[in-house]
């Protein structure tokens, strides 16, 4: 159970990541002078489905640590 608690945190860090370097790539894309709204869109539209992803992930670990709690007090 360690280990798919390790596994998710890894997964968690990793999508935490790529929302930031995505969320950096939209700002930049909105201020530069020429932005290119079909790659902003698409930056955007990745964001929101890193963030979808990430919340899910989010859950299943606190699902699992809260099972896996449970489980050590039995």
């Amino acid at each position: 159970m360690g280990d798919l608690i390790s596994e998710y945190t890894e997964l968690l860090q990793q999508q935490e990541l790529r929302i930031q370097t995505v969320s950096a790539e939209i700002e930049a894309l909105k201020t530069s002078q020429n932005p290119s709204s079909a790659r902003l869109e698409e930056a955007m539209e990745e964001c929101s489905r890193l963030k979808y992803r990430f919340n899910i992930l989010s859950r299943a670990l606190q699902k699992e640590r809260a099972r896996c709690g449970h489980s050590e007090v039995n």
